[in-house]
């Protein structure tokens, strides 16, 4: 069976992951995903020196089926955790069923992904996949958690469009929110984009509704683009942050900058806009 593993400090830890961004009027269509946290069953003591600061025991799992045509094209399962102690772990999933066995790196951190063939024939599709535990080498589960039912993102039942007002003559940016239904929940994002950014120091400060809610980083190009959402972790944009917890009902934004954190220049104001879904 044949996997990869990634060694290190996990990206979901510090930001999320970098993918293409599909359409934003098309976002997740054929594309089945959930992703979630696995949290410490307390079963390791974690002993660390004293005076050093740690990232908390923590783990994330994901399950994910693109089609085409109604066809299924790809499908993956992937585990990443952190800061567990230093050793060999199993992935064991539904009670019974283990898919994997991977070794941590010197801070306990490792990331798996299980792939198309790789997946075990008795979790296919991974939406089957219900439970999911790690387990040490003394069978005790130390990380678990529980999938809901993967489900596609549905047609948004809210968009709003603000036009960015540049202060430079070249650059360029666009947001947008959007409220859609992901199975039983209600998913909102925040999405912005950036060109021609070339200016220094980076980041540049997201603000709307006057709070500052985060930052947006711009590439070798000066492009940048980020999401802030309530379920970071689907992978359709540059990078990924929670919702300010502040915004409990995105439609209520109405204005947004983006500026620059030590001299407060801001590059950009808008004005949000409710459209046709």
């Amino acid at each position: 069976m044949k996997a990869s593993f990634i060694p290190g400090v996990l990206p979901f830890l510090l930001v999320a992951l970098l993918c293409v961004a599909p359409d934003a009027n098309a976002m997740a269509r054929g594309v089945t995903e959930e992703t979630i946290k696995l949290e410490s069953t307390g079963v390791q003591s974690n002993p660390r020196p004293a005076g050093v600061v740690y990232p908390s025991t923590a783990g994330l799992a994901r399950v994910r089926i693109e089609y085409f045509d109604n066809i299924k094209i790809e499908e993956d399962f992937s585990v990443q955790v952190a800061s567990l102690n230093p050793g060999t772990y199993r992935i064991r999933v539904n009670g019974d069923v283990i898919v994997y066995t991977f070794v941590t790196d010197s801070t306990g951190a490792a990331s798996v992904m299980l792939r198309d063939n790789a997946v075990p024939l008795q979790i296919q599709p991974v939406t089957l996949i219900r439970l999911v535990e790690v387990i040490d080498s003394a069978h005790r589960p130390v990380l678990k958690g529980s999938f809901a039912g993967a489900a596609p993102a549905g047609n948004p039942t809210a968009v709003a469009v603000a036009q960015l007002i540049p202060s430079e003559k070249y650059i360029r940016g666009t947001a947008q929110f959007i409220v859609r239904p992901i199975g039983n929940a209600v998913e909102q994002l925040l999405v912005i984009e950036l060109w021609n950014m070339h200016w220094t120091p980076q980041p540049y400060m997201v603000r709307v509704n006057g709070t500052a809610i985060g930052a947006i980083v711009v590439n070798h190009v000066a492009r940048g683009k980020i999401a802030f959402m309530t379920n970071p972790g689907r992978h359709e944009v540059d990078l990924e942050m929670p919702l300010n917890s502040r915004f409990t009902d995105i439609t209520q934004l109405r204005t947004i900058e983006i500026f620059d954190f030590d001299s407060k220049t801001v590059f950009f104001r808008g004005r949000f806009k409710l459209v046709s879904p």
